[in-house]
């Protein structure tokens, strides 16, 4: 009896509603709210904060899928070309879980800098696609506009998982061995 608990509490937990309903409310968020709160002229990437925090927390079983989901949500309200943000989020979750051990990923510092890292890399390859359909804005200015956009997320990432972390709490999402949370 024991075993088969152990075995269920392995398998992810509320996945489907953090995937979901947190990646559609985040998505909308971003489309309908954030783009009027801006920052050195930019608003932030929360929903690429969202796949980050659930690649380096997430339960190991089967986060490429839910990493792309989110992103296949992102893309059918950002007006880009279509399965975008789904393949660069699926790219990031494929980079990062081989190394998420070797990551200080508890440090708030760690944290701004990997969030930095990637939201600038997630919105250069973006502006590469959309250069590549023919509405690019110039090589220079996605660089710019990148690394605004990666300067005001980055500095979010804390706060980010300091309310996840909370949120499981609230929800006993048990954390796994090696520091995951089962979701």
């Amino acid at each position: 009896m024991a075993m088969s608990r152990k075995v269920r509490m392995q398998h992810p937990q509320y996945r489907v509603a953090f995937v979901f309903g947190g990646g559609l409310a985040l998505s909308l968020l971003c489309a309908l709210l954030i783009n009027r709160i801006e920052v050195l002229g930019v608003w932030p990437d929360i929903p690429t904060l969202y796949v980050l925090f659930f690649t380096i927390f997430g339960n190991p079983k089967g986060r490429y899928g839910p990493c792309m989901a989110i992103g296949f949500m992102r893309d059918l309200l950002s007006g880009g070309p279509l399965g975008t943000y789904a393949i660069l989020y699926g790219l990031v979750n494929r980079f990062l879980s081989p190394r998420r051990q070797m990551l200080f990923r508890e440090n708030p510092v760690t944290q701004m800098m990997l969030a930095a890292f990637v939201v600038f890399g997630v919105n250069m390859a973006y502006h590469a696609s959309m250069v590549i359909v023919g509405a690019g804005i110039g090589w220079s200015n996605a660089t710019e506009h990148s690394l605004r956009i990666a300067a005001v997320t980055g500095p979010l990432m804390p706060f980010m998982s300091f309310g996840m972390i909370l949120l499981f709490a609230k929800l006993n999402i048990a954390r796994l061995p090696g520091g995951n949370y089962n979701v």
